[in-house]
């Protein structure tokens, strides 16, 4: 139970020639709606040995 809603999730992935595959389904096992959203974001490699050694810079206006 999430958030007070019931409901049912799976992941599931497959690596291909073409590269991942991810699909996600979600169940909403409760009998009124229920709020539901996904996210993703991809992997960034840092570029250093370790990421405490890394230095982001992000060039903005406004943050």
């Amino acid at each position: 139970m999430v958030h007070g809603f019931a409901e049912q999730d799976r992941i599931g992935g497959a690596l291909g020639q073409g590269g991942l595959e991810v699909a996600v389904t979600a169940r909403n096992l409760d009998a009124s709606s229920a709020p539901y959203g996904f996210g993703r974001h991809p992997h960034i490699a840092a570029g250093t040995a370790l990421v405490d050694e890394a230095v982001l810079t992000v060039p903005a206006r406004d943050v």
